[in-house]
């Protein structure tokens, strides 16, 4: 039994595909060596406290305090704000949006053709 042309099309357009999106993808490289570089700088402050002080609970509470605020909670925060305010944008103007990294994408576009035949 063979499988007409449009019948594997329409197979195809059922299928969900993840959006790429290189600004998500940059934002996750970021956190991932940020993570590989804040575990080591832990390590070398804890140490370093632990050295000056001889307290471990003071060298724990500094080294704790100090990582916290190496973590940039803040840029998935407002990367997602970002990209919920263009939906939100879009959708006043009557534009159906399925997914967040479609407003990275149409950012990106120069010139947009749009077929209105009924």
């Amino acid at each position: 039994m063979r499988i007409s042309f449009v019948s594997k099309l329409s197979l195809e357009v059922k299928q969900e595909k993840t959006a790429y999106s290189e600004l998500l993808r940059s934002i996750k490289m970021i956190i991932r060596v940020l993570t590989f570089v804040i575990v080591p700088l832990g390590v070398i402050l804890f140490f370093s406290q632990f050295s000056q002080s001889q307290d471990i609970n003071a060298a724990i509470l500094g080294t704790a305090a100090a990582m916290i605020g190496m973590i940039p909670e803040g840029l998935v925060l407002l990367t997602s704000i970002a990209l919920a305010v263009g939906v939100v944008n879009l959708a006043r103007k009557k534009v159906l949006v399925k997914t967040m990294p479609a407003i990275e994408t149409l950012a990106r576009v120069d010139v947009l053709c749009l077929d209105k035949t009924v």
